[in-house]
This record gives structure tokens, C-alpha cells and sequence, in this order.
């Protein structure tokens, strides 16, 4: 028993890493997984005094599979959201993941190419003469050096020489080579922030907002749980937030505000 215990243990610990890499059967295993971290019970894994630790690592790790794998994940969470078999900390949790996830679509960042503008026409410097070589090479070479000729008077050829710089793998003695984290390709991007939430906006709220006002078996979130009902109203918050300024708020904000302004409030 407390071997398996300790198992699941280090499977929580790793869970997060395993997710971001994105396996190919990720998404195959996403709804089973959201489900199993969502009902494991990390008090009665956990070490004495760990168990802080422990759910914060399971959240993270929901979170993660929001991310990656947002429908397969969200499908389940909405499920599970208004089951009588979860309690009212676990319901609070989902949300906290859901609330999280939606921030972090809406601020990833994608890495993009240096917008580099070059002539479609070259451009001949009218200084140089028309038989000397391109300037266009290894960059930081030198200019152009005529060779005398010390041939044959029939030779009508031009020989040129320039000086080249030393190549990467020679030392130069007393020089001093700077080494940089970063590699060339990587200095030649740019981060720009990509908002990804508009895409999965409904699939995060109106389940969500779907029966709220329902009482059911262990739930009740206009009476007894109406701490679960403040985090939800704070999650829907947050995904108008981020998908602001995009069409896919026009359509779901009228929905929440028929939510806000629904005659179920005024009961309570």
C-alpha cells in the first residue's frame, strides 16, 4: 500500500514536465488524466506536512493540460465542475485551474524571425571599378589589394588579394572571445506575445455558466456554496478579459450578463 502511495506521489512530482513536452498521445490520455488528478487525494499521499506541496504540484499539472490539451481537458473539468461526487475544495480548485489556464493562453509567447528588409535591386557604387571583385563575402575582410604580376607579358589576367578575418576555431593570441547563452539563430528572433484564448473562450465559460442555478445533490452554489459561486464569477471575469477586443467577446459578454442580471440573484 505504501509503495503504490509513493508511486503516485512521484507521478504527481513529474506530471507537469511529462505534460509540457507534449507527447503525441497526449491528447488520447488528456480526459482520463484530468480526471484522475482532479479526484486523487493528495492528503493521503503525501508525506506529513507535505501536502501543500503535493496539491500545488497536481494544479500545476491540471493547468499544464488545460494548455496543451484545452478541449479534451475542459471537457472533463465542466463535468466534474457541478458533480455530486467532488467536494467544495476540489470544485475551487478546478476553477483556480481554469482561471490560470486562460491567463496563461492569453499571454503565451511564440518566438518569430527578425524582419530583415533587403533591395530586390542590387545597387553598383559607381567608385568602383566594373572589373574589381564583389565587396559582398565573408564579413570583415578587407578591400581589394591589385597583385603586381611577375609573369609572362601575355598574361592579360588581374590578380587581387584581400585580407580575411581569422576563422571561429583559430585563437588569435591576445584577443579576447566573448561567448554568449544564446546562439546565433536564437539572437536572430523575436518574442511577440500571441493571444490563443479566443479559440477555446466558449469551451471555457458557457459550460461553465450553463446551470449554475441549479440545486442538485451536493451542490448548491446560490445557497450553502456560494464561496464556489464567487470563484466562478472571478473565472468568467478573467476570460472576458483576455479575449477583449476580439469578436468572440461580442458574443459571450451578452451571455454573461444575462447571467449577472438573472432574477436568481434576487432571491439571495
Amino acid at each position: 500500500m505504501f509503495k503504490n502511495l509513493l508511486q503516485v506521489e512521484t507521478a504527481i512530482d513529474v506530471a507537469e514536465k511529462l505534460i509540457r513536452a507534449s507527447p503525441d498521445e497526449l491528447k488520447h490520455a488528456a480526459t482520463d488524466l484530468t480526471r484522475t488528478l482532479v479526484q486523487v487525494r493528495c492528503s493521503d499521499i503525501a508525506l506529513e506536512g507535505a501536502e501543500e506541496s503535493t496539491e500545488d504540484k497536481r494544479q500545476r499539472a491540471l493547468v499544464a493540460l488545460a494548455v496543451t490539451c484545452p478541449f479534451e481537458s475542459l471537457e472533463t473539468l465542466n463535468k466534474l465542475l457541478y458533480s455530486p461526487n467532488v467536494d467544495i475544495s476540489q470544485r475551487i480548485m478546478m476553477l483556480d485551474v481554469m482561471t490560470e489556464a486562460a491567463q496563461e493562453l492569453a499571454e503565451s509567447k511564440i518566438m518569430k524571425p527578425k524582419h530583415q528588409t533587403s533591395s530586390l535591386i542590387s545597387v553598383v557604387s559607381d567608385t568602383r571599378p566594373w572589373f574589381l571583385p564583389s565587396s559582398t563575402g565573408t564579413p570583415g575582410a578587407g578591400s581589394w589589394k591589385e597583385i603586381s604580376g611577375a609573369g609572362s607579358l601575355l598574361n592579360w589576367s588581374n590578380s587581387y588579394e584581400r585580407d580575411l578575418p581569422p576563422k571561429h576555431n583559430q585563437v588569435k593570441k591576445g584577443k579576447t572571445r566573448r561567448w554568449s547563452l544564446r546562439s546565433p539563430a536564437q539572437k536572430n528572433q523575436m518574442e511577440y506575445s500571441h493571444n490563443k484564448f479566443p479559440l477555446y473562450a466558449a469551451s471555457f465559460m458557457l459550460p461553465a455558466m450553463e446551470g449554475y442555478d441549479k440545486k442538485r445533490h451536493g451542490v448548491d452554489l446560490l445557497g450553502r456554496d456560494f464561496i464556489v459561486l464567487g470563484k466562478l464569477i472571478y473565472m468568467l471575469g478573467v476570460c472576458m478579459k483576455s479575449v477583449a477586443m476580439h469578436p468572440e467577446a461580442s458574443v459571450l459578454a451578452p451571455l454573461l450578463l444575462n447571467m449577472l442580471r438573472s432574477r436568481y440573484w434576487l432571491r439571495y
